[in-house]
């Protein structure tokens, strides 16, 4: 059982942030109008949620991240992310802080988490953005179109490949 207090300040930063970098990740992969943006945001968003309640209840790790997230939603610093709320859109910054976000995650889980536990946390973490990705399809509105772009495609495969699964 991994907890909290087997990571440094700085590592548990790392495993708070990904699963919502997950899901900004794979809003920002392909440019969408604000609609669909915030449909994606929010499905990554009760994915993280629903998955931590209900198929991850057993994994202590997750249960603490997503409780720590949960925490820190009202008072959420975006700003350590890379962006401010005032910048431009988010797109490739985004997508790229999220893939080094997973990248260091990956190293941070093999050296501090119990196999089965770093593997529900990959699974857990790829459930986010494939759940934002899924949430519209690219036609007016989110209607209509393809399910997943080439582009969000693109970013879950460079988001498993980071983490060390493919």
């Amino acid at each position: 059982m991994t907890s909290k207090a087997d990571f440094t300040a700085a590592e548990w930063e790392l495993l708070t942030d990904l699963p919502r970098l997950a899901a900004f990740g794979a809003m920002a992969a392909d440019e969408g109008d604000a609609v669909s943006a915030t449909r994606e945001l929010w499905a990554g968003m009760m994915e993280l949620t629903q998955a931590a309640r209900n198929r991850y209840l057993n994994t202590p790790l997750i249960q603490e991240v997503a409780q720590a997230v949960a925490q820190d939603e009202e008072g959420a610093d975006v700003s350590r992310f890379g962006w401010q709320p005032s910048a431009e859109p988010l797109g490739a910054a985004v997508v790229e802080q999220a893939l080094a976000t997973a990248a260091a995650v990956r190293q941070v889980l093999a050296s501090g988490a119990p196999v089965d536990e770093a593997a529900a946390y990959t699974d857990w973490v790829l459930g986010i953005a494939r759940a934002s990705a899924e949430a519209t399809r690219t036609g007016l509105f989110g209607m209509g179109g393809k399910r997943v772009t080439d582009r969000e495609a693109a970013f879950m495969r460079d988001l498993a490949a980071a983490m060390g699964t493919s």
